[in-house]
């Protein structure tokens, strides 16, 4: 890289005979350069570099803060280090809250799911008061008297992990944010879910927040009025906002198209669910208008999405070609993803990367059919976020080992298909099936869902799955093939589910979680559960030979491939790979590979696993593994390393 961190000069020049002039004058020539900091030890210019991979956090934390102590001091305030606290008075501790306030003054995110809008919560007034003095250490360190001297390598003092609040995720309802606002001046992002309705005054936080880069209201049973003015008058020098996200707001629409003047580095733009006026007989929206401003300003987006609560989306065709006609990333309601569109984004030059179906409005007749097919011919796409659609496990059942019969007045097409997008990273979906809900319970449709995951999206980091009817919920133990997750070495955080579950499962059922999971004793417990299969095997293995010939020869994977609506270009080795998706057997295999020398790694980048929990709750793996298997907290190893620990080590 170029970089010195000792240097041998002073020998080299007492070594070399010269006379005293001629070193004189040597020195005084050298004596700038040799004094002159090298381009990459400069902090302006390594920040500049670094501004470049801030959003890549295992390149930040594996790589870049382990060169020196100069390029660990300048990320300080880009390492990610996150913080939740859920108001839950069944949870809750003086010890958990103690430990939230020790860390917050390294905390760079910190998510607050608030159910105390008369602010009387003992925690809610001391997280308060823990956000002064983040606020008060911010404004000293933008003192520059006061802000130590990156770049000096004489210094012995130990640098500090402090870092600031950049990121603030806030659920609440009540007065918590107006109380909170005057606070945040660190922040360059923000996120507000309000609980029923309110009303938010815009230039209010702009002001309070004046380095704010991403800004998303949403309201999640309400609307949100936004009342005028949004900007300061006297305010006329350009803002740094980057991502603008509304959802079920009302406002002006001359206030945002006042507001884009001073917005020249907006990429993303998303007015999701736009409520109308009870006191208007007109709409208060026209996407044509804001395409005209935004023209107008030449404002080209990265993302767009528009629409209306209760009305159809415009042509999509003008919002690809007019406004990002670069756009990768996409945001549509579930309903909106029509063939039409689907259409049209397989015309965009730029392939698509990121989809997220948003805002539930009315039903989408096709459960999920659009979605389905497009992912079976986006190869392109990274980060898919659908918990507002459904994605039929059906669809997912290549050979039909399972798909049951479809409910009485549902004719949907349930067509299986492989999906394209081998190197997705992230997928939030929500799973069904038509089938009888007496049938939830069968491990073949665990089985199905699983094994498809994992073989289809092996690059994965990120992974919810809910579902739309919970009961029984997805199988948890060995036999339904949970296990195949752990083929997902990339994986970071994995939600299943959400509310309540009353599954019991052995610790031969869950141990493969933890790095225990490889010892002799979790060997010999997964074992046991395999030897208790026997005549289900058996069972397996006669439905499947009366599967195969009532086909009569018949290849579904191969019509499947035939079929137009589908096609796409799937790996022989990845068709192989699924022959025996839903048995039993593929289960058995997988846990004799796990059981054998190779043996296997479950999960080495792993830091949250939420297992049938509230949504807002998120645990490590140690705890979450606990909350799975309701054993006791003493019995488990973690591996997953804190953040903040390590760095203080």
């Amino acid at each position: 890289m170029g970089l010195k961190f000792f240097s041998l000069s002073k020998k080299k020049i007492a070594a070399t005979p010269t006379s005293s002039s001629t070193t004189t004058t040597t020195t005084n020539n050298k004596a700038p350069a040799k004094n002159s900091p090298r381009a990459l030890q400069e902090p302006a210019i390594l920040n500049r570099i670094f501004d470049h991979i801030q959003d890549d956090s295992e390149t930040l934390h594996q790589s870049v803060i382990l060169v020196c102590r100069q390029w660990y001091y300048l990320n300080q305030s880009r390492i990610r280090r996150e913080l939740i606290w859920v108001d839950d008075a069944k949870n809750n501790s003086s010890k958990s809250f103690d430990k939230l306030i020790t860390r917050l003054p390294q905390a760079t995110m910190l998510k607050w799911h608030s159910n105390d809008p008369q602010l009387k919560n003992k925690y809610t007034l001391k997280l308060i008061q823990a956000l002064e003095g983040n606020r008060d250490r911010y404004q000293q360190s933008r003192n520059p008297t006061a802000a130590p001297a990156a770049s000096s390598k004489k210094s012995k003092t130990p640098l500090k992990n402090d870092g600031h609040l950049s990121h603030f995720e806030l659920t609440y309802s009540g007065l918590l944010f107006l109380k909170a606002l005057p606070l945040l001046q660190s922040l360059t992002s923000l996120r507000l879910l309000i609980v029923g309705s309110d009303t938010f005054r815009l230039a209010a936080v702009l002001a309070a927040c004046p380095n704010l880069l991403s800004l998303q209201l949403e309201s999640t049973t309400g609307t949100i009025q936004l009342p005028s003015p949004w900007a300061s008058p006297s305010y006329t020098a350009p803002l740094p906002l980057q991502s603008l996200i509304l959802e079920n707001v009302i406002f002006s629409q001359t206030e945002l198209e006042n507001l884009l003047k001073s917005t020249p580095h907006l990429k993303v733009l998303q007015l999701r669910n736009l409520r109308e006026s009870a006191n208007s007989s007109t709409s208060l929206y026209s996407w044509h208008g804001l395409i005209a401003q935004l023209r107008t300003l030449q404002i080209s987006l990265r993302s767009v999405h528009f629409s209306v609560y209760g009305q159809p989306m415009e042509d999509e065709r003008e919002k690809v070609l007019v406004v990002a006609p670069r756009s990768s990333e996409w945001a549509f309601r579930s309903f909106d993803l029509t063939p039409t569109v689907s259409y049209y984004l397989r015309e965009i030059p730029n392939f698509v990367t990121t989809l997220e179906l948003i805002a539930p409005g009315r039903l989408d007749p096709g459960h999920g059919l659009e979605l389905h097919q497009f992912l079976c011919s986006s190869p392109h796409l990274l980060h898919l976020k659908a918990t507002q659609s459904v994605c039929l496990i059906e669809r997912m059942d290549i050979h039909r080992r399972w798909s049951p019969s479809s409910r009485a007045g549902v004719n949907v097409d349930r067509t299986a298909g492989i999906w394209a997008c081998r190197n997705l990273k992230t997928l939030h979906i929500r799973v069904h099936n038509l089938g009888s809900p007496a049938i939830q319970d069968s491990p073949v449709r665990s089985r199905i869902l699983y094994g498809y995951i994992s073989r289809v999206l092996p690059m994965l980091q990120d992974l919810y799955l809910y579902e739309l009817e919970n009961e029984p919920g997805l199988s948890l133990d060995l036999f339904g093939g949970m296990c195949f997750f752990a083929r997902l070495q990339h994986l970071e955080s994995f939600r299943l589910g959400i509310g309540k579950n009353d599954q019991m499962v052995r610790p031969g059922d869950i141990s493969w979680m933890l790095a225990s999971g490889r010892t002799t004793l979790s060997k010999s417990e997964r074992g046991e559960c395999v030897l208790t299969w026997q005549q289900l095997l058996m069972s397996d293995n006669a439905q499947e030979a009366k599967r195969v010939a009532s086909l009569n020869g018949r290849d579904y994977v191969g019509e499947l491939y035939g079929s137009s609506s589908v096609k796409t270009l799937v790996e022989p080795q990845l068709i192989a790979s699924l022959s025996q998706l839903g048995l039993l057997l593929d289960v058995k295999a997988w846990v004799d590979q796990m059981n054998s020398k190779q043996g296997y790694i479950c999960w080495p980048k792993l830091k949250f696993l939420t297992v049938y929990q509230p949504l807002t709750s998120t645990f490590t793996l140690a705890k979450g593994y606990t909350r799975v298997g309701k054993v006791a907290a003493s019995d488990l190893d973690c591996r997953i390393n804190d953040d903040i620990g390590a760095m203080m080590r």
